[in-house]
């Protein structure tokens, strides 16, 4: 029994190594790009980012939210910026008025945005839900779709 050499594969019509590193180059050009594009293109899909910025009067001055109104497109700013942890009812009356809907206890607060939000019209309204802790500061700020 002689020695056996490892066998040798030879692929026809292979790329050599610079071959595959120029393909591999090109790839990274093209596919970097398309993923940072990507990437915006669903983060501008969070419902954070396509409202406009909220305006107190505005909001105050919504009277019916049966359709399409000023409230739904402000919604994300106000979540995001305007209604932090703690705030106590007095706050976000003056901030927001009075809700259309108070639960018995006081604890849950509930306004009507209607069935659009931050430029996207949906067929089911929302609502924000303001839930209040037992020491009355905000918990929990909720967007709902029904």
């Amino acid at each position: 029994m002689g020695s056996r050499q490892p066998a040798r594969f030879h692929i026809a019509n292979a790329p050599g190594p610079a071959r595959v590193a120029w393909l591999a180059l090109v790839l990274l050009l093209i596919g970097l790009p398309t993923l940072v594009v990507a990437v915006a293109l669903l983060r501008a899909q969070d419902v954070d980012e396509l409202g406009i910025a909220f305006d107190a009067a505005a909001w105050r001055a919504v009277a019916d939210t049966s359709g399409p109104n000023a409230r739904g497109d402000m919604t994300g700013d106000l979540m995001r910026r305007h209604l932090p942890v703690g705030a106590s009812r007095a706050a976000v009356t003056q901030l927001i008025g009075k809700p259309d809907w108070v639960d018995p206890a006081g604890q849950l607060w509930i306004y009507h945005l209607g069935p659009q939000i931050d430029g996207r019209l949906a067929m089911d309204p929302y609502t924000l839900e303001l839930d209040f802790r037992p020491d009355g500061g905000l918990g929990r700020v909720s967007l709902v779709q029904h």
